[in-house]
């Protein structure tokens, strides 16, 4: 039998595990499974790998994020071509299947939790002073470890890098025939139906989300309307029946069974094989699988969607980028691609603590108790409802324009989460944030007593780049990457930033103020120094509270075949090298303005379509894909 019991746990610990396991044994035979790995996704065929049984596909993905696995989805509708999707995590644990959980699984084993180089300007409150960055390292990637919120940014995102092959208009479409919601909002703000990607509505502690709503309001903001772009909305979820619905279930559970379809997991993708000397074709993969190196070679092509941090590694690895830094570090040289790695582009967030002195609608003055975390549990493992169903309030977004930019579009969103008093959910929270003991220590004593609220300022369309390098000491570990956060000569993104935090602290001490909302002193080590709220001191709390989060972008970007800038041409595949292919946010010129996943989604759907407009003949594509010339120097089957 296979059920909750048989699942690994062990990245999950504290009070929230505890309750899980507490609880197991009795609710055992009446148990709803959650994720049977057996029943969702397809059969692991590493073993087989292994012994050399199946080493020859006519495609090979590399990532089995949202893109990878739309992708996969697309490719195997053809039953003559064999396709192999590779992931170097494993099949997603239980943890992954509650959405109440998303916060522990940030630097779990099913986290990349890729390290950053140290900067001056973020990251500088916490326990180590260096950023990181949250990816998915599992079979579904970053959609399978996030919050599930689903957001599919804007047109005019799509519409700034200048390609009409890959306009908003063309997102927009994709989106819609991917979305399957049918909820009451369907209409109104242009859900699809009918697709693979199941989306709910979430009704968790809305007292507090129109108490909110009711306070935006006095201060000016509106409810977001129908085709707009500023203003409050209560984002959907990539949930179905009480569990997070991630994109391996969306595009993979119900073609598991395609016999054309194979998936091998643990497998780590080290470089591309790229044919010599003068013919630059891909021509497989490099991968190591339980320590064992093997080269699987790809008939076809080679998908790289492995996101922004791996995929210019692996070019790297493989021999493309710049000639003299590749020779540098002694790595056989390819393919002139200098952009390699460049214009790393992440969204930045800057947390704000408001405690709530006074009293207000859903702000309960009693302490969670421990009995709650138990019923919660077996409410969750008997009925898929109550409050493991969630992901707190952060569903509820404000987008907001506090700049002068000539555009009516947001530079800012500001997500929410509530913890009433002596809430353990506050305490994932920080250990997932991994700040200063001291920090952490000061919001867990001011939530003993009173109910806080989060504020998630992000900046949602910086102007700063970072870059990606290969990390000299050892090529194949986590690669060296510079944010280069508020690095802009002009410091848009530092003032935008200060803008957002003006925003809020103004909001508390106004309208919020009614209920008693007060900005948390949280005594930031570094900022002792400075008078609280002074303009040093609000500097100095940006630089070591400000992290990244979110989407990802820029770094095998998009551009024309003279275009030294770029990694890839419009139709994805890379400059100077035939039959290589990236398929995620990193090919985007400018970051949306919203999480990646369903753009990654987006992505790897109009990728099989442009695959499929090459490899066969008379293919008819549900999006216009390519030009009239490229269609016609096709080879075709």
């Amino acid at each position: 039998m296979y059920g909750v019991i048989k699942y690994d746990i062990s990245n999950v610990n504290g009070a929230l595990i505890n309750a899980f396991v507490l609880l197991i044994n009795a609710l055992f035979f009446n148990v709803k499974l959650i994720g049977d790995p057996e029943k969702l996704y397809p059969k692991d065929i590493s073993e087989k790998i292994l012994k050399e049984q199946e080493t020859v596909f006519d495609f090979i993905i590399v990532g089995s994020g949202a893109a990878g696995c739309a992708v996969a989805n697309q490719m195997t509708e053809n039953g003559l071509w064999s396709v192999l999707l590779i992931e170097a995590g494993d099949y997603p644990s239980v943890n992954t299947e509650v959405p109440g959980l998303y916060t522990t699984l940030i630097g779990s084993d099913e986290d990349w939790n890729f390290l950053m180089l140290k900067e001056s300007r973020s990251c500088l409150g916490f326990r180590d002073p260096r950023c990181r960055i949250s990816r998915g390292k599992v079979l579904g990637g970053t959609s399978a470890i996030e919050n599930l919120l689903h957001i599919g940014g804007l047109p005019e995102d799509y519409n700034e890098d200048g390609f009409i092959q890959w306009d908003g208009s063309i997102f927009r479409d994709i989106f819609l025939y991917l979305e399957n919601y049918t909820g009451a909002e369907a209409s109104y703000y242009a859900h699809g139906q009918k697709g693979p990607i199941h989306l709910e509505d979430v009704t968790y502690n809305e007292t507090i989300k129109e108490m909110l709503e009711k306070y935006y309001l006095d201060v000016g903001c509106k409810r977001m309307p129908k085709r707009h772009s500023l203003g409050m909305i209560n984002h959907l979820l990539m949930r179905k029946d009480g569990e997070r619905y991630s994109m391996a279930k969306a595009f993979l559970t119900s073609i598991k069974d395609r016999p054309n379809l194979f998936f091998s997991k643990n497998t780590v993708a080290e470089s591309i094989g790229i044919s010599e000397p003068v013919d630059k074709r891909a021509t497989g993969v490099n991968v190591s699988i339980d320590g064992v190196k093997l080269f699987l070679r790809a008939k076809k092509e080679v998908i790289l969607a492995a996101g922004p941090i791996n995929n210019p590694k692996l070019l790297l690895l493989s021999g493309i980028g710049e000639k003299k830094y590749l020779e540098n570090l002694k790595l056989p040289y390819n393919a002139y691609i200098p952009a390699v790695g460049k214009y790393l582009q992440m969204h930045i967030v800057l947390p704000i603590y408001v405690r709530i002195n006074g009293t207000c609608p859903g702000c309960q003055p009693e302490k969670y108790h421990e009995y709650e975390l138990y019923q919660d549990t077996f409410d969750y493992i008997l009925f898929r409802k109550g409050r493991f169903t969630h992901t707190n309030v952060n569903n509820f977004v404000n987008y907001i324009l506090t700049k002068k930019t000539g555009t009516t579009l947001p530079n800012l969103s500001i997500q929410h989460m509530y913890f009433k008093v002596d809430d353990r959910s506050l305490l994932a929270w920080l250990e997932a944030m991994n700040y200063q003991s001291r920090i952490t220590g000061t919001l867990l004593r001011v939530n003993k007593e009173k109910p806080i609220i989060l504020f998630l300022v992000t900046l949602i369309h910086p102007v700063s780049r970072g870059e990606v390098n290969l990390n000299e000491t050892h090529l194949l570990g986590d690669p060296f990457i510079k944010g280069n956060f508020f690095g802009d000569e002009d410091s848009w993104d530092y003032d935008t930033m200060l803008s957002g935090f003006n925003f809020i602290t103004n909001f508390t001490s106004t309208v919020l103020n009614a209920v008693g909302g007060e900005f948390i002193d949280i005594d930031v080590p570094n900022c002792r120094n400075y008078k609280f709220c002074s303009m040093r001191y609000v500097r100095c709390y940006i630089e070591n509270m400000a992290f990244p989060r979110g989407g990802i972008a820029g770094t095998t970007r998009m551009g024309p075949e003279c275009d030294e800038t770029a990694v890839v041409k419009e139709d994805l595949e890379l400059r100077r090298v035939r039959c290589l292919r990236v398929a995620d946010s990193s090919i985007l010129r400018e970051l949306p303005r919203a999480n990646t996943i369903a753009t990654d989604a987006a992505i790897g759907f109009r990728l099989g379509e442009i695959l499929k407009a090459k490899w066969m003949k008379d293919y008819e594509a549900k999006f216009k894909v390519g030009t009239e010339e490229e269609e016609e120097e096709q080879p075709q089957e």
